[in-house]
C-alpha cells in the first residue's frame, strides 16, 4: 500500500500543480512560482530556516484554518499537543525533516529544479510569520518585517499562495498514511475518482479549506 500512497500523493501534487498553470500561445507559465519568485525578493530580508519556524508558533497558531490549515495538519501529524506544550529540539528537527521531504518530493512530481524547490521552501516557511503581522499579530514587531509592505504583499498574491501551501501540505498529511485516507475516503479508488473528475481549482479549494474530498 505504500507505493500505492506515494503514486497518490505525486498524482495530487501534479493536479494541484497543474491548477497555477497559464497557457497564452506558446507561453506556459507556472503562476505559483512566477508570485513566489517575486516574494522571495520582497521577503529576502527576512531569513527564517525549516528549523527556526516553531520558534514563532505560539503566535501564528492563533491564525484560522484558511490561514494556515496546512501547516496545523503538518504540525499536529507530529505532536498534536504541540500547541499546549513547549516546543522543543526534536519538534524542531521533526518539522524540518518534513518541510524538506514535502518540497523535495512535490518539486520531483511536478519537474522543479533544486533552485526553485530551494525557493518555494523558503518563501513557504516565512508566510505563517508575514500572516501574522498582516493581522496586527505579535509578529508584527519583529524587525525584518517592521519595513514591509504587508498590504502590498497581499496584493502580489500572498493569500493566493497560503492556499497554495496549505494545498500541498493538507494533501501531504491525507496521504501519509493508509489510515488518514480511510477516513476521508470509502477506497483508494475514491480517491483517485476525484484526481480525474474534479478541477484543478475546486480541488486546491477543498484541500486548503480542509474539505471532504468525497463531499
Amino acid at each position: 500500500m505504500n507505493i500505492a500512497l506515494q503514486d497518490i500523493r505525486e498524482l495530487g501534487y501534479r493536479k494541484i500543480h497543474s491548477s497555477y498553470i497559464r497557457t497564452v500561445g506558446d507561453t506556459v507559465t507556472d503562476e505559483a512560482l512566477e508570485t513566489i519568485n517575486n516574494l522571495s525578493v520582497d521577503l529576502r530580508a527576512f531569513s527564517l530556516q525549516p528549523y527556526g519556524f516553531l520558534k514563532y508558533w505560539v503566535e501564528v497558531k492563533t491564525l484560522g484554518v484558511t490561514d494556515i490549515g496546512g501547516y496545523k495538519s503538518l504540525v499536529s501529524s507530529f505532536n498534536p499537543t504541540l500547541s499546549i506544550s513547549e516546543v522543543n529540539e526534536s519538534d524542531k528537527r521533526k518539522f524540518r525533516n518534513n518541510w524538506t521531504t514535502i518540497w523535495t518530493k512535490y518539486g520531483e512530481a511536478v519537474g522543479l529544479s533544486d533552485a526553485e524547490v530551494m525557493i518555494v521552501s523558503d518563501v513557504g516557511v516565512k508566510l505563517p510569520i508575514v500572516m501574522n503581522a498582516y493581522y496586527d499579530g505579535v509578529c508584527k514587531t519583529l524587525p525584518a518585517l517592521k519595513s514591509l509592505d504587508l498590504n502590498e504583499l497581499v496584493e502580489e498574491g500572498l493569500i493566493n499562495m497560503i492556499e497554495f501551501y496549505n494545498a500541498v501540505l493538507n494533501w501531504y498529511c491525507i496521504t501519509q498514511v493508509e489510515g488518514e485516507l480511510v477516513l476521508r475516503s470509502k477506497n483508494v479508488l475514491d480517491i483517485i475518482r476525484v484526481l480525474v473528475e474534479v478541477p484543478p481549482f475546486e480541488f486546491v479549494a477543498m484541500l486548503a479549506n480542509k474539505e471532504d474530498l468525497l463531499g
